[in-house]
């Protein structure tokens, strides 16, 4: 009888063995999980902030340009004139690219995901400097008034005005999703679930 009661106590801790194998095994891959989830918040905000100082330092640059320029060609003599129009429709487009690019670099911003005060501010900036871009760009898109009432360059000036309209958009999209909606009850929580979808 002795044997078979440390017989049953060797199949006991046997198992017993096992059973802290397993606890050992999930404690270890839960501790995995966790990790990839910090790593991938990481590399989510080293994207969030290079974008956020790539874009803040183009709207900066396209800015200051723009306050420099003279957007639209004075009279020139009519042997020039044609040159003149094709000089300013590959400006305007131009011009159009480079808002459409910032617009694309914005939007991408909107789904960085959480912001600390740093990037917040930094975002704020980003924000001032298109308000600041947007209104340059009206002023110079009043200004080609004497072209669109003559038929010069519709297409492109109307192509100009959307990019205006949409950076508009992109910048305002952007400073709801950081300093406006945080703030409503309950947005916080939804788009964290929705980011686990």
């Amino acid at each position: 009888m002795h044997g078979e009661v440390a017989s049953e106590a060797r199949a006991c801790r046997g198992e017993s063995n096992d059973s802290r194998k397993n606890l050992v095994e999930v404690q270890h891959l839960v501790y995995l999980h966790c990790w990839i989830i910090q790593l991938n918040h990481k590399i989510m905000e080293a994207s969030l902030e290079s974008t956020l100082e790539n874009t803040y330092k183009e709207v900066r640059s396209f800015s200051y340009a723009e306050k420099k320029i003279s957007f639209v060609p004075e009279e020139e003599p009519i042997n020039e004139f044609l040159d003149a129009v094709n000089n300013f429709k590959s400006d305007i487009v131009s011009r159009t690219e480079r808002i459409n690019s910032i617009v694309l670099s914005l939007e991408k911003l909107t789904w960085g995901g959480e912001a600390d005060d740093e990037v917040l501010m930094l975002i704020n900036d980003l924000i001032s400097s298109c308000k600041d871009l947007k209104s340059s760009l009206i002023r110079s898109y009043v200004s080609t008034t004497f072209l669109r009432k003559k038929g010069i360059a519709k297409k492109e000036i109307k192509a100009f005005k959307a990019s205006i309209d949409d950076l508009q958009e992109a910048f305002d999209d952007l400073e709801s999703i950081y300093f406006h909606l945080p703030k409503i009850e309950g947005f916080t929580e939804t788009t964290n679930q929705l980011s686990l979808v």
